[in-house]
């Protein structure tokens, strides 16, 4: 008995080891799903188990034992292998790894055919083990039979899969996985070879829109002046650190609060503009949150009106604010479509708040971002349009409290004009912005210009030695200097330009002396002290008082934001270099003059001496700069240099016009002084003087080069200034050098006919030529009558009615034969389509319009073209209209009237068939007229195609010319070398010369010839 107790162990022994090794190798597969082999592990087990019933069997069970093991092993061997490579790869591989697999033909044959035959084995096994022990021992013998031949299929099962075709399960399981692989790696190769091209497309579609966005933000209307990085604001960059300390504890309170708009409120010169620079910096530098920043300043175009203010603001934030740039641009491409030039609340509404709205919606308005405004006061319109700026405030103050999360806004000003005031007068602004006012932090201010005028004394040797020597020059200064940080810093800079102590001393105790006879402040008092010292009064001689006064001019009136240098005013205003130099030198106290040189500019220091300059009340008479009677000096300086120069004009128009410099001020801002000119008998006489030339045979050049003159004086001149009598004076001119003219009696058209001229040159030229083209007295007064009868205007310009006059005076419709007219057409169709120069000789070559009868209509014409019949060589006399009013005229029908209308399109194609026909047919040329033709030809019937109708006449001459090119006899044109700029038809893209009235039935016509 004990011994076949022990036998019973032992077999029992060997049946848990081989289930516990099932057992691990399950839990393998559990790791490594390996597709099929966990049906047969499963298998396997329900083997086992059916042969531990029969124990009693023991030799042929630790038979079968010993093959599940092997089985078994061959399993996990092949589990592990699989496990292997798959610990080796990421999830998404490892889970494409099964799936390739499971897929694999041979793979699941094998497993399938395992599983089936480990099935069957099973099922044999099922019967054998059951009911009880009596009955299992009856049937011991059946059951012997059965795990014989459970043996036997399980060794057959081990000998097919150890060595099924040629390989082993497991080296058929290695191979299958290194094809697999190489399938895996092909395809993520593939994959990552997509992945890279759809990267690079996406990048080169980011960069294309970034182009295009950038495109679209450098097209916003903006002033490159405003930010407080500009050149323009570099005077304002110079914070003195530690200075300051109780404004920034209240802007560092602001910006850690949630009132979303801050006012900084301060007197002139007491460095609201050095904080905001500084406030602009932090902001950029240490935060990266600052947005945009705009630095009004009074006198620039640019920068010192409303004009451009939500644009810029709105081109800045698009370059720093990435998040919202996309946004912004939409924005711009909607305004964009309107136009330029619109008002202030429709730039408000489209570059600014309808991008935030949108970023907002999309989630991206959320980190706060900073507006710095600075100098609100300095803003021009303040006073010719007293409701923009206030409006303008109210726009910029609307975003902040629509969003006071995101947008924060910073403004300086002072405390008049009051639009600060008035804003915070609404309680939701009032609740919603806090009021930082320099002048409750006095005593720090005091500190801080200690601080700034100790530094700036301290660079020069002299001062460090004074300073240590007494160390209450400071303080004493700091208590004249009342708060004002420009009044210090002059100060310091007027003492430290003292040379020794001595003098330095004397110049401190000029700033400090008592009696202040006109009642002015210190700020005054300073500039006062400067320009007295630098020129007593009582040393001014005449020539000196009148250099200097100009000079003062420059600096309070000047419109440039650079300034001026002293050569643009020797040049305009006559004051040498050499005297004008010193003096600036004198003044750089209060004027800003880099390096002292002739081809500097020079400027006031700060707005505050230039308000000095201009209000007699605080300069005194002997500084004063009285505004109107000096911009009529400036202006007549400016209309002098642009009229002659020195009284030589063939001079100016051949070297100083085109190839000199200095007239860029002239010409930029005479309009400016003159607009706000007083009409002093300088400026009157200048204007007489230029509008008398008109009919000299040397005019102004100002009449042919600047396209001001085009439109009516009272567009830009006070109507005080522009008085009849400078026309009448031009209009007497002019008659009396005929001799039936003076013997006229000129008491009373003058006045109604000038008053007709509505001060626009054209008109005055163009009217008393043709008065005087009359020849005779009564034809004279017949033609003035003309002039003079009033019409039914409809709309048109009394210019139109000029040039209608003329026209149907010279070629009455009713009485020209239709050939003539036909003539006269030609002829004005010549003038008006063509800025080239023409003869009648040009046109009869090329037109076929006979000088015997060109000429005559030409002569007719004189009072709205130049033409001069009494030359030699008529012929080849040059003609063109007197100005482009009548180029303009002639082209419109509304203006014309149908007798002497130009069509531009049927006279482009007049002319352009003209060109072709002489190309067409001339190979040289054998006359000056022929030459002109060829050149005129040549250069020009490109762009007479390019403007004209395809009539039938110049599509065939087109179609004879193309089809030329492959007969015997091919258009002269293409060998046409007359001229190095010649066109080619060979080559040419027909669809970019023509214009939108060639059809492209007309096009494809020509292009199959």
């Amino acid at each position: 008995m004990p011994l076949f107790a022990n036998k019973s162990d032992v077999v029992t022994d060997v049946l848990d080891n081989v289930y516990m090794a099932l057992e691990k190798t399950k839990d393998l597969l559990d790791l490594a799903p390996v597709p099929g082999l966990s049906t047969a592990a499963d298998a396997l087990l329900g083997i086992l188990d059916q042969v531990k019933k029969m124990r009693a069997n023991r030799a042929t069970v630790e038979a079968i034992s010993k093959e599940i093991t092997n089985l078994n092993t061959i399993i996990a061997n092949v589990v592990l292998k699989v496990k292997s490579r798959a610990d080796k790869l990421q999830r998404e591989e490892r889970a494409t790894m099964w799936e390739n697999l499971q897929a694999s033909g041979g793979w699941q044959e094998r497993v399938e055919l395992l599983q089936k035959e480990l099935g069957d084995i099973l099922e044999k096994a099922q019967p054998c083990g059951r009911g009880r022990w009596y009955q299992r021992l009856w049937h011991a013998s059946r059951d012997e039979d059965t795990l014989q031949t459970i043996r036997t299929n399980l060794e057959d099962n081990l000998r097919r899969y150890r060595l099924g075709g040629t390989l082993s399960m497991e080296a058929w399981t290695e191979e299958t996985l290194t094809r697999l692989e190489s399938l895996a790696a092909a395809q993520k190769a593939e994959a990552e070879k997509q992945e890279e091209e759809r990267r690079k497309q996406d990048e080169e579609r980011r960069k294309q829109e970034e182009e295009r966005q950038q495109k679209i933000i450098n097209n916003i209307p903006h002033a490159d002046s405003a930010g407080y990085r500009s050149v323009s604001n570099s005077e304002k960059a110079e914070f003195l650190a530690g200075t300051r300390s109780a404004v920034w504890a209240r802007l560092n309170e602001w910006v850690s609060g949630d009132k979303p708009v801050c006012f900084l409120i301060g007197a002139a010169g007491m460095g609201k503009s050095t904080i905001a620079w500084e406030f602009c910096r932090r902001r950029d530098y240490e935060h990266g949150d600052l947005g945009a920043s705009f630095f009004f300043k009074r006198g620039d175009a640019n920068v010192g009106s409303t004009m451009l203010f939500f644009s810029t603001l709105a081109n800045q934030l698009a370059r720093s604010r990435k998040d919202l740039r996309p946004y912004i641009v939409c924005g711009a491409e909607h305004h964009s479509k309107a136009g330029p030039g619109q008002q202030l609340q429709f730039a408000a509404r489209d570059l600014l708040l309808e991008p935030l709205r949108d970023a907002k919606d999309a989630g991206v308005l959320s980190a706060p971002v900073y507006i710095v405004i600075d100098a609100l006061d300095e803003c021009n319109e303040s006073a010719s349009q007293p409701d923009l700026v206030p409006r303008c405030l109210e726009l910029l103050v609307s975003f902040a409290l629509e969003y006071p999360s995101s947008f924060r806004v910073l403004i300086t000003s002072r405390p008049h004009p009051n639009h600060v005031e008035e804003a915070r007068r609404e309680l939701e602004v009032k609740n919603s912005s806090v009021l930082v006012s320099l002048y409750d932090v006095e005593d720090a201010i005091d500190h801080d210009i200690e601080e700034l005028i100790r530094t700036r004394l301290c660079k020069v040797r002299e001062g460090t030695q004074w300073h240590e020597s007494d160390p209450t020059v400071v303080k004493r200064l700091t208590r004249q200097s009342a708060g004002v940080f420009v009044y210090a810093r002059t100060a310091v800079d007027f003492i430290a330009g003292g040379v020794g102590m001595a003098q330095m001393e004397d110049r401190l105790q000029l700033l400090l002396a008592p009696g202040n006879t006109y009642g002015l402040d210190s700020l005054d008092q300073l500039y006062r002290t400067v320009l007295e010292t630098a020129f007593p009064p009582k040393d001014l001689y005449p020539k000196l008082r009148e250099q200097v006064r100009l000079l003062l001019a420059w600096i309070a009136l000047c419109h440039s934001y650079d300034g001026i240098t002293p050569s643009d005013v020797e040049t305009i205003s006559g004051i040498p270099c050499r005297e004008s130099i010193p003096i600036l030198a004198k003044l750089r106290s209060v004027v800003v003059f880099v390096d002292y040189i002739d081809g500097k500019p020079f400027r006031a220091m700060h707005v505050t001496f230039r308000d000095f300059l201009v209000d007699e009340r605080r300069c005194g008479n002997d500084f004063h700069v009285d505004p109107g009677t000096m911009h009529a000096r400036l202006a007549s300086d400016c209309l002098r240099l642009l009229h002659t120069r020195n009284g030589d004009r063939s001079r100016y128009h051949t070297h100083f016009w085109v190839n000199g410099d200095r007239s860029r001020y002239p010409r930029h801002f005479w309009v400016v002084h003159a607009e706000q000119a007083a009409p002093t008998q300088e400026f009157i006489r200048m204007l007489k003087d230029i509008y008398t030339s008109l009919f000299t045979d040397n005019p102004s050049p100002l009449f042919t080069m600047y396209p001001k003159w085009d439109i009516s004086l009272y567009e830009f001149l006070k109507p005080e200034v522009v008085d009849r009598d400078i026309i009448g004076a031009a209009m007497r001119s002019r008659l009396c050098a005929v001799d039936e003219g003076g013997q006229w009696n000129q008491r009373d058209p003058f006045t109604q006919l000038a008053t007709q001229a509505e001060g626009t040159a054209p008109y005055t030229r163009v009217a008393v030529t043709f008065i005087v083209l009359g020849e005779s007295t009564p034809q004279m007064e017949h033609r003035l009558q003309l002039l003079l009868t009033p019409r039914d205007t409809n709309g048109l310009s009394n210019l139109d009615f000029l040039y209608r006059t003329v026209l149907e005076t010279e070629f009455p419709p009713a009485e020209v034969s239709p050939e003539k007219l036909e003539q006269v057409w030609l002829v004005l169709a010549w003038i008006a389509m063509s800025a080239y120069r023409k003869s009648p000789g040009l046109v009869e070559e090329l037109s076929g319009l006979r000088c015997d009868d060109s000429i005559p209509i030409l002569t007719k014409l004189r009072s709205v073209i130049h033409f001069n019949p009494g030359e030699d060589y008529v012929n080849n006399q040059a003609f063109c209209p007197v100005d482009n009013t009548f180029r303009r005229f002639l082209v419109d029908q509304a203006r014309c009237g149908d007798d002497f209308h130009v069509d531009p399109g049927l006279a482009h194609a007049r002319i352009a068939v003209d060109c072709l026909s002489f190309l067409h047919r001339h190979a040289l040329s054998r006359s000056r007229a022929e030459d002109d033709a060829a050149i005129y030809a040549e250069q020009l019937w490109s762009k007479h195609v390019a403007e004209s109708i395809p009539t039938t006449e110049l599509v065939g001459w087109l179609k004879e010319i193309f089809t030329s090119v492959s007969t015997n006899q091919p258009s002269l044109f293409f060998f046409r070398s007359s001229s190095e700029n010649c066109d080619a038809m060979d080559g040419v893209d027909l669809q970019y010369i023509f214009c939108g009235g060639w059809t492209s039935t007309s096009v494809g016509i020509l292009r199959r010839s």
